[in-house]
């Protein structure tokens, strides 16, 4: 023994080399090298190599190499390197390597292998802590740890995990195999077994959410079995269902984006957020992006306040889900709850309405498919498979299998199914099936519903304020203010363009000119080049000028030019004597039987005379025009059966039979 002041009590083949006031009391085998005010007290083949104030008690085999106020007690084989006011109590195999107030605490001399390099207050202990303040409670086991440094760091009631370094990180009780690589205030809340915070600060994962990660960041929690956060600030994962039915859910960046559902995703982004229920969700990025409860393996990709809304009863027998839709992008789109598999591609204000189906919206602005009207017979009770594809403020509703291409405020409603919109504006189709407006604007197809049966298909290609009403099969080329609105519905009508053309009967035709309309009844009738005529005779054609050049087949007589005195041409049901381009008198005797519908006059340099006996001749209120028109021995009749004929003076006339002509 040397050194001053110093002594041995009991034991044998113990050795003070110096110092002062060192001691070592029962003990066998036990080293003291130097230092002062080191003591061993029941120990075997411990060591204390310098220092002072430095002690070891029944702890066999134990070592503190240098250091100040360092203490192992009832901790078999453990070693402190150094530093000042480390612990080891009751943690058999436990090793402080140095630093400062760093503790290891486990039941009395039973192995635990707990190991802590460095740092300072630094904390492996058998007690369960869940914050820093918290006082502590139950004891279980603790081995197999390790603190490499750091300040505060603390892993409580745990096996086999480890903190690298930082300040105020926690790992808590029964998170087996855990791991914080440093940062501060992070925490591991009880039961995560194999979980790790890589680093960062303020960040927690919960209680029971095992094999949970986050990488980094600020402010993370994450309450979620295999979820993931791998940076950003201030993200969360919480299911508030049983931990064991919450899983895979993950954060890879961003800002206060939140998921509280399974099997969610969030790229980055901020305040973006997938619901409770909403499981297998997905959002890329992009700003206060939501996914509601119920709205489960939905996707928005990017874009800001898109929203994906869901329902509390959608898991409710006989109630319509909102699982699998799609946003792509944009700002302030909305895909309402009780609407699944529907997308909407970007754009500003686009919406989805409950009760839609497997529809979408490419693009565009304020564009919306609703069903705030349901089809009755068997139609089934929601709106499926319709398309807007851009423009503005374009609406489809209570319709399926439709279509709006582009353009502004162009409706599809109630009863319509296959039907088409390109563009243009203001355009609409409402209780028609299969019925097409390419473009222009304000043109209307209107159709009327009886049960499962609807008009179809009807067709409008552009122009202006043109409509189709109660008709099948008909078409308007362009041209505005048209109409066809066929009598008892029925199908039919042509309009080529034009302005302000009516067909009222079925299969009549008028390619253009304005004003003109086939009356109800007039069927297969069609009104050609004219202005203001008004066809009420079926299967007539009425023309207004016909300039012939060349040869044309009318299955009737033709005269051209002056006509010989008494000519005489007998009639049958379909020949007719026609007289074109006449520069000169003309005086005609037809034959019995026959009929003059119509006389138009507008040269005042030649004369036409009709003389017969038998022939019924028109009203005056047919004989028009400037140039003489003469009718010898004619029995006048308010009765004109046949058909009008209308031209410019010299270059039409008409004599007809029974059956009538237009031409």
């Amino acid at each position: 023994m040397g050194g001053g002041n110093s002594f041995i009590s009991g034991g044998s083949h113990n050795i003070i080399g110096g110092g002062l006031a060192n001691s070592a009391m029962t003990e066998n085998y036990s080293f003291i090298g130097g230092g002062k005010f080191n003591s061993l007290s029941g120990n075997n083949s411990s060591f204390i190599g310098a220092g002072r104030f430095n002690s070891a008690y029944t702890s066999t085999d134990s070592t503190i190499v240098a250091g100040n106020k360092n203490f192992i007690k009832n901790a078999a084989s453990s070693t402190i390197g150094g530093g000042e006011f480390n612990r080891i109590s009751g943690a058999s195999k436990s090793t402080i390597g140095g630093g400062s107030n760093n503790y290891i605490r486990n039941f009395e001399n039973t192995d635990a292998n707990n190991f802590i390099v460095g740092g300072k207050s630094n904390l492996i202990t058998k007690n369960i802590l869940n914050s820093w303040d918290a006082p502590m409670s139950s004891q279980f086991q603790t081995e197999f740890n390790s603190i490499v440094g750091g300040e505060i760091n603390i892993i409580s009631a745990n096996t086999h995990s480890f903190i690298g370094g930082g300040y105020k990180n926690l790992i808590s009780s029964g998170s087996t195999a855990s791991f914080i690589g440093g940062g501060r205030d992070n925490i591991i809340h009880t039961a995560s077994t194999v979980s790790v915070i890589v680093g960062g600060s303020g960040s927690t994962i919960g209680s029971a959410s095992t094999a949970s990660f986050i990488g980094g960041g600020t402010g993370h929690t994450l309450h979620n079995r295999f979820g993931v956060i791998v940076g950003g600030e201030q993200n969360s994962i919480i299911e508030d269902l049983d931990p064991q039915d919450s899983y895979h859910s993950g954060i890879v960046a961003g800002r206060q984006s939140t998921i509280e559902s399974k099997q969610g995703f969030i790229g980055s982004g901020r305040r973006n957020k997938i619901g409770k229920d909403a499981y297998r969700g997905v959002i890329v990025g992009g700003l206060d992006n939501i996914i509601y409860s119920g709205s489960h393996s939905s996707f928005i990709g990017g874009g800001i306040s898109n929203i994906i809304s869901g329902s509390s009863t959608w898991n409710t027998p006989g109630t319509v889900d909102s699982s699998t839709n799609v946003i792509v992008g944009g700002n302030a789109n909305l895909i309402s709850s009780g609407s699944p598999l529907n997308f909407i591609g970007g754009g500003f204000d686009n919406i989805i309405t409950s009760g839609v189906t497997a529809s979408l919206i490419v693009g565009g602005t304020s564009n919306e498919i609703s069903s705030n009207w349901q089809m009755p017979y068997n139609y089934g009770n929601i709106v499926s498979y319709n398309s807007i594809l851009g423009g503005g403020d374009n609406h489809i509703s209570g319709s399926t299998y439709s279509t709006i291409g582009g353009g502004r405020e162009n409706v599809l409603s109630a009863h319509t199914r296959y039907s088409f919109i390109g563009g243009g504006r203001e355009n609409s189709i409402s209780g028609d099936h299969k019925s097409v407006v390419v473009g222009g604007s304000g043109n209307t197809i209107f159709g009327y519903h009886c049960g499962t049966n609807n008009t179809t298909p009807n067709a409008i290609v552009g122009g202006a304020i043109n409509k189709i009403s109660g008709s099948t099969y008909s078409f308007i080329g362009g041209g505005t203010g048209n109409t066809i609105s066929i009598c008892n519905n029925r199908e039919g009508g042509v309009i080529g363009g034009g302005s302000g053309n009516t067909v009222n009967a079925m299969y009549g035709t008028i390619p253009g000119g304005a004003g003109n309309t086939i009356a109800c009844g007039a069927n297969n009738s069609t009104v050609i080049g004219s202005s203001g005529v008004t066809a009420y005779s079926s299967e007539t054609t009425y023309v207004t000028n016909i300039n012939i050049a060349g040869g044309m087949q009318f299955n009737c007589k033709i005269l051209t030019g002056a006509v010989p005195a008494g000519y005489c041409y007998t009639a049958t049901s379909e020949d007719y004597i026609i007289l074109v381009k006449n520069s000169s008198n003309i005086a005609i005797n037809p034959c019995d039987p026959c009929r003059v519908t119509r006389i138009k006059n507008a040269n005042a340099t030649t004369n036409i005379i009709v003389s017969a006996a038998t022939c019924i001749g028109p009203t005056p209120g047919n004989i028009d025009g400037v140039g003489n028109v003469t009718l010898q021995g004619y029995s006048q009749t308010t009765e004109i059966s046949g058909l009008e004929v209308v031209g410019d003076g010299t270059d039409l006339w008409v004599l007809s039979d029974e059956s009538g002509l237009s031409i």
